[in-house]
């Protein structure tokens, strides 16, 4: 039970019983997974963990790689949308400058 200010809310991990459907008219929302919060993922990475005892190259730093490398893919995408568009409205200002330097030496602006 929970006790001080929180006493009297209903739990995050309250559920409904899988057989008891929704209210009528109720919106049903989802619930944010964690991995670290399911005691499946705990229980397989406990279980590679020692299966991978006294190997230097195991699942763990694998899975490292993996998130820092898309990471740096990430990084380098970002980067070089923003370049793009950098480049992009440098071009488009220059465009924009010279059209409206053209037409004033012209007398043309009115």
């Amino acid at each position: 039970r929970r006790s001080g200010p929180y006493a009297g809310l209903p739990s995050a991990h309250a559920r409904r019983p899988r057989s008891a459907p929704a209210p009528h008219g109720a919106e049903v929302e989802s619930h944010n997974y964690e991995p670290d919060e399911s005691e499946v993922w705990r229980a397989f990475v406990a279980r590679q963990h020692f299966s991978n005892r006294g190997t230097w190259w195991n699942a763990g730093k694998s899975r490292a790689l993996k998130r820092w490398s898309l990471t740096l893919c990430v990084g380098v995408v970002q980067g070089l949308v923003a370049f793009g568009s950098n480049v992009a409205c440098l071009q488009l200002g220059r465009l924009k400058w010279d059209r409206v330097s053209a037409l004033l030496e012209a007398g043309e602006f009115l």
